[in-house]
């Protein structure tokens, strides 16, 4: 499904994120690994930095993903009701558990150069306005992450939500200010709207 589609540009021109591309990544890892996608991360980065509760799959410690979902604010209520079963199970898209301390070791481990080198971390993350930033925000119905180490100071912010995007990344967006020198910005959903808020549950047969 992946390989039909058409690029969206030519390879180097620019950068977009794409769902499609961490899959064939994913597929990547596996074939010059040897290994499943899983136990890659397992024994390649999960075990040595001793993420203890990350994985691809959640556990009794999982939080309950809390949730909104549509354009009428409906009442709060738990997200797994109006998930989609195939999104249950992490993959290299996305969609895998952690916790804040285990974020915070990943992060310390990309501060320094023994996890990616220097040249790496700048090529998968150019510069941008602020401080160089190493993460990523993710976020489903129900669920919000985002992550960030900064090399050149030494910060790793981590913020977790168990509510619907952007509260994790409002939260994230307004500490980089301070970790940023320009101070904290209060940030509230009518500056960044939730792309969950504007979707309709799934019907159900």
């Amino acid at each position: 499904m992946i390989v039909a589609q058409p690029l969206s540009f030519r390879p180097g021109e620019r950068q977009e994120y794409s769902n499609g591309g961490y899959f064939l990544l994913g597929v990547l890892i596996e074939v010059v690994s040897g290994k499943e996608y899983g136990r890659y991360l397992a024994d390649a980065i999960f075990r040595p930095l001793s993420l203890t509760a990350t994985s691809l799959v959640g556990d009794a410690r999982t939080a309950v993903g809390m949730t909104r979902m549509g354009p009428d604010q409906q009442p709060l209520q738990a997200a797994r009701a109006t998930a989609d079963p195939m999104t249950d199970r992490g993959s290299a898209a996305g969609n895998g558990v952690s916790s804040a301390d285990d974020l915070v070791r990943l992060g310390r481990a990309l501060v320094g150069d023994g996890l990616l080198s220097r040249a790496t971390k700048e090529r998968l993350f150019p510069r941008r306005q602020g401080a160089w930033r190493v993460g990523q925000s993710g976020g489903s119905i129900g669920v919000n992450t985002d992550f960030a180490a900064f090399p050149e100071n030494g910060w790793v912010l981590a913020v977790l939500s168990n509510y619907d995007p952007p509260g994790a990344e409002l939260m994230c967006e307004a500490l980089r200010g301070v970790v940023s020198g320009l101070g904290c910005t209060p940030l509230s959903e009518k500056d960044r709207p939730s792309p969950i808020r504007l979707m309709r549950p799934p019907t159900r047969p």
